[in-house]
């Protein structure tokens, strides 16, 4: 990219330099009624010079601003496909008050489980949970020490997760059968779908499609 950067500019810099040299020649001998054949020879190649100057300049700009020559990052194409090809997968990570009470909250209530987990003298302190293909990650906030963290509200609020599965109004009842407070299911964006609130705050949808009318809850629903 530089070289054709040095290329554009050299070459639009001769074709001034031509040109001003045909104005300077002409000048010179626009008085004289006698021009010879040489002279209109000359400026016949002037011109042929600076023609081909301004051309290979507007070619060596294009071919400097083209995608396909742009340095390595550059490029939002190539950037898009790296992206395309190393994301597998987003995974929240939470931070909670106390690491014990949420994972009984999302194991034994919500039917998580724990693929891995990090346990420092003998307590839980980070833990990936699995339900189906979604994940997510706890990890219990220090309240004291160098990386101590003091939220100013209740950490869960305002943040939120869809879970999309087979059959919502089947996860309700079986939350509910583990004494798990859920939102009657109601129909929304052609959907069925029911909200919990885990211990921190951080507010869970889970919802399935349906052709079933907008906002027909549960109770409503005859099926």
């Amino acid at each position: 990219m530089r070289i054709l950067s040095f290329l554009s500019g050299l070459a639009v810099l001769f074709s001034s330099l031509a040109l001003l040299h045909i104005v300077h020649y002409y000048a010179d001998h626009a008085l004289a009624s006698d021009h010879t054949p040489a002279f209109w020879i000359k400026i016949v190649v002037i011109l042929i010079i600076d023609v081909f100057s301004l051309i290979g300049g507007i070619c060596c700009c294009a071919a400097r601003d083209s995608p396909a020559l742009m340095e390595d990052g550059a490029n939002p194409m190539n950037t898009a496909s790296r992206a395309r090809v190393a994301v597998q997968q987003v995974v929240p990570f939470f931070a909670v008050t106390n690491i014990e009470t949420s994972v009984r909250y999302y194991v034994d209530g919500l039917g998580f489980s724990v693929p891995k987990k990090w346990v420092v003298d003998g307590k839980l302190r980070w833990c990936w949970l699995e339900l189906g293909g979604a994940a997510l990650m706890l990890q219990e906030f220090l309240r004291e020490g160098g990386n101590a963290w003091v939220p100013s509200c209740k950490v869960g609020e305002g943040v939120s997760l869809n879970f999309i599965c087979d059959d919502a109004i089947a996860f309700y009842h079986a939350v509910k059968s583990r004494g798990i407070e859920a939102s009657e299911p109601q129909v929304g964006n052609s959907m069925w779908v029911t909200s919990l609130k885990d211990p921190d705050g951080y507010k869970l949808f889970f919802a399935s499609k349906t052709d079933v009318s907008e906002d027909t809850k549960l109770s409503e629903w005859k099926g």
